[in-house]
């Protein structure tokens, strides 16, 4: 068995879509199979669905990225409020919340 992907329900669609498309800088999927505007897909296997309330889950996705610095300094200039980067097991963390409430985890090293 293996990861397919994770589907991200989102009552204001338009919002959530800008921030894994532009905070966190996902790479969209060239032919979305779906309409766009209700169901859209990233290449790192996240899909956003519009759904009539938002979910607010209490599941973390987590991104590795090669530098937690410049990926939180990204996030800071798109206007998110991001906690602060902490240790964790070798590696440093930070969370973010998308704009449905979503836990998002971003790890990796602070300056590669």
């Amino acid at each position: 068995m293996r990861l397919q992907g994770i589907i991200v329900f989102a009552k204001d669609f338009k919002s959530v879509l800008a921030f894994y498309r532009d905070g966190l800088g996902l790479t969209p999927v060239a032919e979305q199979p779906f309409d766009p505007r209700k169901f859209f897909q990233f290449e790192e296997g996240i899909s956003i669905h519009s759904a009539g309330t938002p979910t607010g889950s209490k599941n973390k996705m987590v991104f590795e990225v090669e530098s937690l610095r410049e990926a939180r300094e990204r996030l800071v200039r798109y206007g998110k409020r991001v906690r602060k980067i902490e240790p964790f097991t070798g590696i440093d963390v930070f969370d973010v919340r998308d704009p449905e409430g979503n836990r998002v985890q971003v790890m990796g090293p602070y300056d590669p």
